[in-house]
């Protein structure tokens, strides 16, 4: 590797650590989420209020259980180490899970289950404190007792402050007429629609639900891989839906089913859901990558809240080169209007790759010249898992590097609004251990803080343990001693922590910043050192 501009990693284990543990500045020194026999993996994050995250992910070896963390702003571990059970599946395989978190920093969970013996759809409320607030079981939304099949539950918590869940049922136990359906809860649980949303597709086709997120004014926006046959016709298509279900997309034209096409010209890999993101206005932009007719191409759309298409039909071409590409990942500033698509670039077939990003202005034209900016030039190495967020003017980004087989770093980079690095040196290593890593996932706090997640064996090869670490857009690692509250700045707000948090000696104590125990002198002190 070049020289690089190192980042830590966070741990945080099975086994206490002093309740002054902090997101750390040292790569060989990351920091477990947990730390258990056999396999977690599957990781999910998402903010809190807090500017912290909640981390979830399924432990194989707890019978595959799903498991949830909460960390504040400065990487301090609030909940029990190792985590709270958040769902006990009793020894019952997962087929999938989608987690949201509410404006009341509630963590809403919804996944498969068969823990009665058929396939369901259930979720649980899992509250600030880490108590499940539907009970332990959750809530059961099908009531299935035959040979059907339910999968691909996807969760949004809307902005006002109900809940929305979809999946896909087959009433023939097939993949063949899957259909979509959706309920929406109330914060107790309870069911505001009378009857749940049915979406029966068109012809012999079935739908698979790909992603669901909320919208504005308690709507949610779904979007669904509409798949005509084994060997090709899988589309895309979406539709937005207001609090009372009511479709606010194609709404108006002929068709059973109203939605918006976001891809119908060729095929999309068969076993591929693209996920999509918000534009901050009520719309949203999506990326994916066509596998048939070749080259392989990745594509972008952005669809505006009334369903109007910004990019042509079938999506922005990100690059105009003859080579293949995949793997999309896409994010979009509202401030500026602009989508960023970063993508695996296949150079010499499967042999040789690189990393290659774009940036779309408003209407899709290509910013960041036709074949778009290199990242990481052609190698022998292999790279996946590429996630990006936007920051100021620009991006940044993070993938996994596989020099060799189930020997992988974990990387990132910072690039402007013209598609230059701005670090120096120009990729941070945000994992030196060298280890498996998979199931990454990212997301940015308003103080500019990254914080990514992922799942590694480091500690027993093929036994993957969860691991987080924080990053800022300054490429700075770890959290200075005296910041409190993670905001980047120690001021008079930390002071008033420490002195809230007096005495504090056991438990969850943020204001102990000297690892002694106990919130006393000595940590005003440490805030007075740190100060501005």
């Amino acid at each position: 590797m070049n020289a690089r501009c190192i980042l830590s990693v966070l741990t945080i284990g099975a086994v206490a650590l002093p309740a002054a543990a902090r997101w750390p500045d040292d790569p060989s020194q990351n920091l477990q989420i947990c730390a258990r026999p056999d396999l977690q993996y599957s990781t999910r994050i998402a903010l809190a209020s807090d500017h912290g995250c909640y981390i979830s992910w399924v432990d194989r070896g707890g019978g595959w259980d799903i498991y949830l963390q909460r960390l504040d702003a400065a990487g301090s571990v609030m909940w029990a180490p190792g985590g709270v059970r958040a769902v006990s599946r009793s020894g019952q395989a997962t087929q999938g899970y989608d987690m949201a978190v509410d404006g009341g920093d509630h963590v809403i969970i919804a996944f498969h289950d068969v823990r009665d013996g058929f396939n369901q759809i259930a979720a649980v409320r899992i509250g600030p404190a880490g108590q499940p607030v539907w009970g332990a079981d959750g809530v059961q939304l099908t009531d299935l007792a035959g040979l059907e099949y339910v999968c691909r539950p996807g969760v949004a918590a809307t902005d006002d402050d109900e809940i929305v869940i979809a999946w896909s049922h087959s009433v023939t136990y097939t993949v063949e007429d899957l259909r979509l359906e959706m309920q929406r809860l109330a914060p107790d649980g309870s069911p505001v629609w009378d009857e749940m949303m049915v979406i029966t597709p068109d012809l012999a086709a079935s739908f698979w639900l790909c992603d669901l997120n909320a919208a504005n004014d308690g709507a949610v926006i779904a979007s669904w891989v509409r798949h005509l046959n084994w060997y090709a016709d899988r589309h895309i298509w979406a539709g937005k839906f207001d609090r009372d279900g009511e479709a606010l997309w194609g709404a108006d034209s002929a068709d059973e089913v109203p939605h918006v096409v976001i891809f119908d010209a060729g095929t999309i890999q068969y076993g591929c859901f693209p996920e999509f993101v918000n534009d901050g206005l009520g719309g949203a932009v999506f990326s994916w990558y066509r596998s048939y007719p070749w080259p392989m191409q990745v594509f972008a759309q952005h669809v505006l809240t009334e369903g109007t298409e910004m990019f042509p039909h079938n999506g922005a071409a990100v690059s105009t080169s003859v080579r293949d590409r995949a793997q999309p990942e896409v994010c979009h500033n509202p401030a500026t209007r602009e989508t960023f698509v970063f993508w695996v670039e296949h150079i010499y077939g499967d042999a040789i790759k690189a990393v290659y990003g774009q940036k779309l202005d408003t209407f899709g034209n290509r910013m960041w010249g036709e074949e778009g900016v290199e990242i990481v030039p052609g190698t022998a190495t292999q790279y996946s898992e590429i996630r990006i967020t936007p920051c100021a003017d620009g991006v940044m980004v993070f993938w996994i590097e596989e020099p060799q087989w189930e020997d992988c770093y974990l990387n990132a980079a910072r690039l402007d609004g013209d598609g230059s690095f701005v670090w120096d040196p120009e990729i941070a290593v945000v994992s030196t251990i060298c280890a498996d890593k998979g199931d990454l996932a990212m997301v940015m706090n308003d103080h500019g803080v990254t914080a990514a997640v992922w799942s590694d064996d480091r500690n027993i090869p093929d036994h993957e343990d969860i691991y987080a670490q924080n990053i800022t857009t300054d490429c700075v690692f770890g959290m200075r001693p005296g910041d409190v509250d993670g905001d980047g700045v120690v001021d008079i707000t930390d002071l008033f922590l420490v002195l809230g948090d007096w005495g504090c000696s056991a438990g969850y104590c943020p204001g102990e910043l000297n690892d002694d125990g106990v919130v006393d002198i000595d940590d005003v002190f440490v805030v007075l050192s740190d100060w501005g």
